[in-house]
Parts: structure tokens; C-alpha cells; sequence
């Protein structure tokens, strides 16, 4: 786990499934933070399949996370390791959708889209 101002993250195993815990703000510091190579290096070793991303406790992402979260698709699909994102938050389902990041990414766990359709 590390910690830094206000973002923390948290890779998690469970069996065969894998989670990145993205926790507070997802910005300019997280990207700087995050090597999805190494994450994506690890992954392929265990023979993952597909990983993860909570956002459930993310609460603030701008540009900079836009493009960390692509850049962990990018990286991943090489592998061919799917990315997933799970319980988005309202603001950020409706951010997805305007960016069309919705056409790119699994997103799960989150009903809030009906509130933008």
C-alpha cells in the first residue's frame, strides 16, 4: 500500500482475481505514482486474465487520471489482461460517458448511468 497526500493505493489478489484500489484523488501526483508496467509485468506472470480497478473510494479525477487509466488499458491489453472499472462514482460515470471512455472500458457496479442517459 502506499500513501501519498491524498492517495493511496492497494493491489489486492483474491484467487484468481486481481484489484488495483485507487483510494482519494486521481491527478497529477497518482500518475506519477502508478507504473502500470510493473503491475502489468506481475500480472502476466500469475497468468491474470483481467484486472480490477475500484474507484469506489476515488474521489476527485482530472485529466492526468484519464489518461492513467488509459495507459493501464494500453499497457494491460498487450498482455492481453482486461481491464475493468468498477464502482465509478456518479461525477466520474458521467465524465466516462462524455469521453466516450464508456466504448473503451468495462464499467461495473455503479447504477448512476441511468441518471445520464
Amino acid at each position: 500500500m502506499r500513501r501519498v497526500m491524498n492517495f493511496m493505493t492497494r493491489l489486492i489478489s483474491d484467487n484468481d482475481t486481481w484489484m488495483l484500489k485507487l483510494i482519494g484523488d486521481i491527478d497529477v501526483r497518482a500518475s506519477k505514482l502508478i507504473e502500470f508496467s510493473q503491475i502489468s509485468e506481475k500480472l502476466e506472470k500469475v497468468q491474470a486474465s483481467s484486472l480490477t480497478i475500484d474507484l469506489s473510494e476515488a474521489e476527485i479525477i482530472d485529466s492526468s487520471g484519464l489518461r492513467l487509466l488509459l495507459q493501464a488499458k494500453k499497457e494491460l491489453s498487450r498482455k492481453n489482461i482486461e481491464v475493468i472499472l468498477n464502482n465509478p462514482s456518479a461525477h466520474m460515470c458521467r465524465l466516462f460517458r462524455i469521453m466516450q471512455l464508456d466504448q473503451i472500458f468495462i464499467i461495473r457496479g455503479n447504477l448512476a448511468w441511468a441518471n445520464f442517459s
